[in-house]
């Protein structure tokens, strides 16, 4: 079932198709292919309150409240990575990750003037982590990528914290970069209060850009809920031959905030490979956060994407529910003193 979609805000420039079978693909153009003809004749009588915004703010997972995830010690969306940075000290950081069996792709972060590399390992799995690491070394392996990188594509992108309209859906701001930009962010980005990404762009399997946006339910029905959210233009289709600064974000990525109005196609996943490999991606992303953050969690959501060799990276957590939370247990912050009355004078804890 196809529904109709307004064409006024940015908001409502998306094509929805739901339960859509996995053979389905992005279509190769939005103006003069498929999504042309998908798209309804006359003017939609869709409105604010209809079932296509519903659609649209329900791939979202929106938290109950807009400080919702204000007193929970995980956050979502850029937030995910300071929060583990802040919660748990650097050894004991390092050791969770390093069991993590989940790629993501090489980030650098940049929380306050604290700075965290993180990156799979290419020789085992997990996720490595270096605290404080030399911005100069950085620039110099990134400048030596320039002959692997391709010339039409991204080589990075920057992710920051959305503070615009509905911020309180942690939304994720990207910005697509090329090599020589990407070297001014990375002796630029940090020094403030939000958290930044610097982050390899991971390039897909097909021509558009297209991620799959997982729920994984820890109560019934346990069976996971997923949209694949593509960029409906191909790059060439955004591409201004007149122009030596075309928009990257726009040509190579698929994002619910920076997709060209109109430009955006979303379709729900209701069986499949596609949703499976994701699925498993997100239980492991819950279990891991369960157990860094001591909580319980409801569901979890992550942007997965597949590349070319057919490999899932974890993009972000983009949203969750936590079902309850457990504290640490206490410990003494004195001193252990002598006990005058043991014959061995030996130390009793306060």
């Amino acid at each position: 079932m196809i529904s109709s979609t307004a064409d006024p805000s940015p908001t409502h420039g998306v094509t929805f198709l739901t339960d859509l079978p996995e053979s389905g693909q992005p279509v190769k153009r939005a103006a003069g292919g498929v999504l042309a003809r998908l798209k309804p004749k006359g003017p939609s009588s869709c409105s604010a309150g209809g079932s296509d915004l519903k659609f649209f703010e329900k791939i979202h997972f929106a938290p109950p409240s807009t400080d919702y995830y204000d007193s929970f010690p995980m956050k979502p969306g850029v937030d995910y990575l300071g929060s583990l940075t802040r919660f748990r000290d650097l050894e004991r950081m390092q050791l969770m990750l390093g069991q993590l069996r989940v790629r993501w792709p090489k980030t650098w972060c940049f929380c306050g003037l604290d700075t965290y590399l993180f990156n799979s390992s290419p020789k085992r799995d997990g996720i490595m982590v270096e605290y404080d690491f030399d911005r100069e070394s950085e620039a110099v392996r990134i400048s030596k990528l320039e002959r692997e990188l391709d010339k039409a594509a991204p080589a990075f992108v920057l992710k920051q914290r959305s503070y615009g309209a509905n911020s309180h859906l942690q939304r994720t701001a990207t910005t697509a970069l090329n090599l020589n930009n990407a070297l001014v962010r990375l002796q630029e980005a940090g020094g403030g209060q939000s958290t930044q990404l610097l982050q390899r762009f991971i390039r897909g399997a097909g021509e558009q850009a297209c991620i799959t946006r997982v729920c994984y339910r820890c109560k019934y029905p346990r069976k996971p809920v997923g949209y694949s959210i593509a960029n409906g233009y191909a790059p060439s289709d955004l591409e201004d031959p007149n122009s030596d600064h075309n928009d990257l974000t726009q040509q190579c990525c698929a994002s619910t905030e920076t997709s060209v109005p109109g430009g955006l196609v979303v379709f729900k996943r209701s069986s499949g490979s596609a949703l499976e490999g994701a699925a498993e991606v997100a239980e492991r992303m819950l279990r891991f956060s369960e157990s860094y953050f001591m909580v319980k969690l409801e569901w979890i959501v992550v942007d997965v994407l597949t590349d070319g060799e057919g490999k899932l990276w974890c993009l972000q957590v983009k949203s969750f529910r936590v079902a309850s939370v457990c504290r640490p247990p206490k410990r003494s912050l004195e001193r252990p003193k002598e006990d005058p009355t043991s014959p061995n004078g030996k130390l009793q804890l306060a």
